[in-house]
């Protein structure tokens, strides 16, 4: 069984080549996004969303309310990306049960 640290570094090595999914724009977090990327999570389980860069200033707090609004966990920062992982319920491709 892996260290949470360790579980981390995985997801960051297994997110390294995924593309962002989500993009926060000027209208900043709505409830529409907010449902985007709850289903991304659900499909995908590990994504990436990006900020515009008229969002860069917010970015720490509307991050925190994904998470908040998600469950999920925070991966990794990189310039205006955030990388979240939720796990499925069932049949988790990262989680060996």
């Amino acid at each position: 069984m892996k260290t949470q640290t360790e579980f981390i570094r995985f997801l960051q090595k297994s997110a390294h080549h995924l593309k962002p999914v989500v993009q926060i724009g000027k209208n900043s977090l709505t409830p529409g996004v907010i449902k985007e990327i709850i289903e991304a999570l659900n499909t995908h389980e590990l994504i990436k969303v990006q900020f515009l860069p008229s969002q860069k200033p917010l970015m720490n707090s509307i991050c925190q309310d994904i998470l908040s609004a998600t469950n999920a966990l925070f991966i990794k920062q990189q310039g205006n990306i955030i990388t979240i992982f939720l796990a499925k319920a069932k049949d988790s491709a990262f989680i060996n049960e």
